[in-house]
């Protein structure tokens, strides 16, 4: 009898431990933050981030006719603002912005950039594509990569966008990049502070295909 009584308390102990795993897999604490997403890094992201970083260079106080924005690597104090909030931090001068901060910034504009996407067909076209997003906006340089392959300029980067950008790249990966930075610089000459800045951002232009490794003689 007391070996039936064991066996019984042992069954029994075995099923609500059976119920307690149970209850941990569909009773899940529903107070806790929500996981951020892994950030994932491509050496093509990388040599983007690193090109940009030194064009736009460290601390600017805004004290500069046509630009009275501080920025610090690029990045405005609104939109480090909108980053510092978004991790429930308080705000802070974007003059003390920490790398690690900057980079996941710089990440962020590549991701709405959908350079990922353009890395299928061109190591060169994303980097390019990527410091026009951080200099002139996401909408802007889908625009301007949408004139380079001669598809409508809609700002959204789609199915049609991705497969001119493929053919494109087939046929001539040089004659891509080419266009795009012509384009790029027709958009800027038809900016209001092209007079304080356009040199600049010319130069900017030449370093870019530079380091792309390809030739380009900006129409100035």
């Amino acid at each position: 009898m007391l070996k039936l009584f064991t066996i019984i308390f042992e069954f029994l102990a075995a099923a609500a431990n059976n119920v307690k795993r149970s209850s941990r897999q569909f009773f899940k604490p529903t107070n806790l933050p929500p996981e951020e997403p892994i950030m994932v890094i491509s050496t093509t992201f990388l040599s983007a981030e690193a090109f940009t970083k030194i064009q736009e260079g460290g601390w600017y106080p805004g004290d500069k006719p046509g630009d009275p924005n501080p920025t610090n690597f690029g990045v405005t104090q609104k939109r480090y603002d909108v980053y510092r909030l978004s991790k429930g931090l308080s705000p802070q001068t974007v003059h003390n912005i920490a790398e690690p901060e900057v980079q996941e910034i710089y990440h962020a504009y590549w991701v709405e950039a959908d350079c990922d996407q353009l890395c299928q067909f061109s190591t060169k076209l994303p980097i390019a594509h990527f410091d026009t997003a951080f200099n002139a906006g996401t909408h802007q340089a889908n625009k301007i990569l949408q004139r380079s392959v001669g598809v409508p300029a809609d700002g959204v980067v789609g199915p049609q966008t991705l497969s001119a950008v493929k053919l494109k790249i087939v046929e001539s990966e040089s004659d891509v990049i080419t266009s795009y930075l012509t384009t790029r610089l027709d958009f800027l000459k038809s900016l209001s502070n092209w007079q304080y800045w356009g040199k600049g951002w010319t130069k900017r232009l030449i370093n870019l295909a530079t380091t792309l490794n390809v030739t380009w003689v900006p129409d100035v």
